[in-house]
């Protein structure tokens, strides 16, 4: 075998057993956090697009949306920058928000689950919750993540 075909420090290693294990790269880890960042905008906007009721068209929901947003590019930002905190610090928060977007939404509605309108607004809020938990776990569990972040790849 040549030489050069056996080194690829970017690649997957074969472990002892023969089983591949991927390293994760810092640009794919960049790339999954621009990602998250979109997913979650979008997430957020069609949020504030879809949800029933007067109480979501207010100005202070819209500034509630860009103060998130501004906040989750924040920490994806220091995460970009290699700052590990803020990856736990958003991943805390993005749970959080899931769990309160569940418990106190429901607070503004009057949920009768003979109507179209709340039978809507329960998926949106099914899905709203189920993209935070998700961009949570891909931050948690991403090895590319993982690798941006490290301080043992530098």
């Amino acid at each position: 075998m040549d030489s050069q075909e056996d080194f690829q420090p970017d690649s997957d290693v074969k472990s002892a057993r023969g089983h591949h294990r991927s390293r994760g790269s810092a640009s794919q880890g960049r790339a999954t956090i621009a990602a998250i960042f979109l997913m979650l905008t979008a997430i957020q906007i069609g949020a504030l697009q879809l949800m029933p009721g007067i109480y979501f068209k207010t100005p202070q929901m819209v500034a509630e949306v860009l103060l998130s947003t501004l906040w989750t590019g924040t920490l994806l930002g220091a995460v970009w920058n290699r700052q590990d905190w803020a990856r736990y610090v958003l991943i805390v928060a993005l749970v959080l928000t899931a769990i309160c977007a569940v418990i106190f939404a429901p607070m503004h509605f009057e949920i009768s689950p003979l109507t179209i309108m709340n039978k809507r607004f329960i998926g949106l809020l099914a899905a709203y919750a189920t993209g935070q938990i998700v961009a949570a776990l891909i931050l948690a569990r991403s090895p590319h993540i993982k690798r941006l972040v490290s301080r043992s790849w530098e």
